[in-house]
């Protein structure tokens, strides 16, 4: 970008598609950003916000994001590329917020559940021109003009000198999705009304059914405009394998279970001689019963029952990774229990087959063919135990971990199952996590480091903080 005469900061030199996504966005100071998971969208983004606040275009930039993506991709993305740039994270309760938003910042990062909250600041700063840009990760969940959502947005847009939306997917449903995106981001009326647009792209097969014409999504894509798009297809400098770090929450059901596993251990310590008095065996146990609280589901001890906690925040996140990858999907899950229950979930927007420990192995052999030479299922949800080795997989070329698994080659063996001879896409694994515990067992796997001390670790680390 020497015409720019921009040096991108940051530890690493950016990729050629990040580059031309840079450019696009100082030059468009409306736009979509409609390239594919795992290809570094959020660095573009913030590079450009970089560029256009160096040449004074820009005074304050909003991102705004899906919660799964504020602390370990935006917040340390910013942290780690504009170490020279005042980020602020608006997260918490609403006096948090507000408290946060009230600083001196220059870059803000908020989820969409956040906006709300701020929506007074933000409409009094966007209207005086103070806030000049808002950025959109994971647009598509914009595209329903109906929702308070939408509307909320729009009212803000208006104003807005720079305004950028970013999705790998688009139109996650149908062709009509893109235009609730395409009149959030206008700065003029588009020339249809919603009904001419559905017949334009869509067929009416009964009463209450639609499907895609064939040059529907085609056309889709036209309408959102200017815009810019890379595939991993198109991306020959990338790295053949990407991993992507999601953060979750535990719902309020979890936490309480989890604080309570968490005293009722410190208590046991405090009774037993110390922590010097655990050993390997019981830290593996009760760090296994609040794996299992994270993810979801306990398995009663006694009886062998399972019993399933609430869980929203994570099915969310891990619903939002699968909708951006744009081939099929494996989801690796590492409990029964939970599998009995995200099966049922995912099966509500996808086509989903399950295999474990449980399942036949003539049936586990039609589940494999059909994932590889049909269309559905589109997920396949499988138990870490069970993806043999030798098992090739290259349909899917996303990959995502429910929750950590403790062996090293275990996680190789399953990552094999797509990169292999065959795999004609740049792959991206994904790692769901919402407790610290849940990330150190990530790194401990990662570094081939778990073993009975990093498990010791882990457990006095539990007790201190989580």
């Amino acid at each position: 970008m020497s015409e720019f005469n921009y040096t991108f900061p940051g530890p690493f030199t950016p990729f050629k598609h990040q580059i031309s996504t840079t450019k696009f966005i100082v030059d468009n100071p409306r736009c979509f950003v409609l390239n594919e998971m795992g290809l570094g969208k959020s660095a573009s983004a913030l590079w450009a916000i970089d560029y256009l606040m160096n040449i004074n275009e820009v005074k304050r930039a909003l991102v705004v994001a899906p919660l799964s993506t504020l602390h370990r991709v935006w917040q340390d993305e910013a942290f780690k590329l504009l170490t020279h740039r005042r980020s602020a994270l608006f997260y918490g309760s609403a006096a948090q917020r507000k408290k946060l938003y009230a600083t001196d910042w220059e870059i803000g990062i908020i989820n969409f559940d956040g906006v709300p909250i701020l929506k007074d600041e933000l409409a009094k700063d966007v209207a005086s021109g103070r806030l000049d840009m808002i950025v959109i990760d994971e647009a598509s969940a914009y595209r329903n003009m109906r929702t308070k959502r939408w509307k909320l947005m729009k009212s803000f847009s208006k104003y807005l000198k720079r305004f950028v939306l970013m999705t790998g997917t688009p139109c996650p449903e149908a062709p009509t999705d893109a235009y609730g995106l395409a009149k959030l981001l206008a700065a003029r009326e588009i020339p249809w009304s919603f009904s001419v647009w559905q017949a334009m792209t869509m067929h009416k097969v009964t009463q209450f059914k639609w499907l895609p014409r064939e040059c529907g999504y085609e056309l889709a894509y036209k309408l959102l405009h200017p815009a810019i798009r890379f595939t991993k297809k198109d991306c020959l400098d990338l790295p053949p394998l990407l991993f992507e770090d999601r953060e979750t929450e535990l719902s309020k059901e979890q936490r309480i279970a989890y604080d309570s596993m968490r005293k009722n251990m410190l208590l046991q310590v405090q009774s037993e001689g110390g922590i010097d008095e655990v050993t390997a065996v019981h830290a593996a146990d009760r760090i296994g019963k609040l794996r299992q609280i994270a993810c979801g589901v306990v398995k009663d001890t006694t009886s062998g029952e399972y019993l399933l906690l609430d869980y929203k925040p994570r099915l969310q996140t891990l619903l939002e990774a699968i909708g951006e990858s744009l081939s099929k999907v494996i989801v690796v899950a590492p409990y029964k229990g939970i599998m009995l229950s995200l099966v049922q979930e995912i099966g509500q927007h996808y086509t989903v087959e399950m295999i474990n420990g449980d399942t036949p192995p003539s049936k586990r052999g039609d589940i494999i063919n059909r994932f590889r030479h049909t269309p559905d299922p589109h997920v396949l949800l499988v138990h870490p135990k069970v993806l043999a080795h030798g098992l090739t997989l290259v349909e899917a070329s996303t990959l995502i971990f429910y929750g950590p698994i403790y062996s090293s080659e275990e996680t190789k063996q399953i990552i094999e199952r797509i990169n292999r001879p065959g795999q004609k896409n740049p792959m991206t694994v994904v790692r769901i996590g919402a407790v610290k515990l849940e990330w150190r067992i990530y790194k401990a796997v990662e570094t081939k480091s778990m073993n009975e001390d990093s498990l010791l670790d882990m457990y006095r680390s539990v007790l201190l903080d989580g």
